[in-house]
């Protein structure tokens, strides 16, 4: 087993237009702070750089609210044609050095760095090519994929994101017990549940 020592880059998937909570949920605010910016923040805060924000849907005020970090933005044209479209373009703006690229999604807020960390370290002393959370028995973002694998990423369609790779790659998946750090917000009933109040 060789320890890799090249690049995990960031890659922030901020580009979609919440159908089905019909408003930017990366917008929404947590603790002050919109939840675009906290989960930007978690992953410079745990080493990893550079960070790429693929914006979309009300690109420009994503782009605002995070103009003060040390992050790329990189504008998804086709965000309506489903988050493939955004994967393909975080790829896309990845630095030649990059070896592997974490995926986020904006709406985790209470993911910890700690588990970001953690991801890194087991896919730098591993020879997975895909390294993911797993709790309750279900698959977790955020993912670490392999620099081999983007060929098969950008060859993605629609609204498909990339655990349609993971039954043909080796997986590392890492135990989490706390199904709370995977919140995510997808309907006015999310909102509800986590802010107390409706959207």
């Amino acid at each position: 087993m060789t320890q890799k020592t090249g690049t995990v880059s960031g890659i922030v998937l901020a580009a979609g237009g919440s159908s089905r909570l019909g408003a930017p949920k990366q917008l929404l605010f947590w603790q002050g702070k919109p939840l675009v910016r906290i989960v930007s923040e978690k992953l410079l805060n745990a080493g990893i750089f550079p960070v790429i924000v693929v914006i979309g849907a009300a690109g420009k005020e994503v782009k605002k609210a995070i103009t003060d970090l040390n992050v790329t933005t990189v504008e998804n044209l086709y965000w309506k044609k489903g988050i493939s479209t955004s994967i393909r373009a975080g790829i896309a703006a990845l630095p030649s050095n990059t070896e592997a690229a974490i995926f986020s999604t904006s709406d985790q807020p209470f993911i910890p760095e700690e588990l970001i960390r953690k991801l890194c370290e087991i896919y730098r002393h591993g020879d997975s090519d895909i390294v993911c959370p797993i709790c309750n028995g279900q698959l977790r973002n955020p993912v670490i994929f392999d620099k081999s694998l983007f060929a098969e990423l950008v060859q993605l369609e629609g609204d498909k994101g990339g655990k349609g790779l993971f039954g043909l790659h080796t997986v590392t998946k890492v135990e989490r017990e706390n199904d709370k750090e995977f919140r995510d917000i997808d309907t006015r009933e999310d909102v509800q549940e986590i802010y107390g109040k409706s959207c």
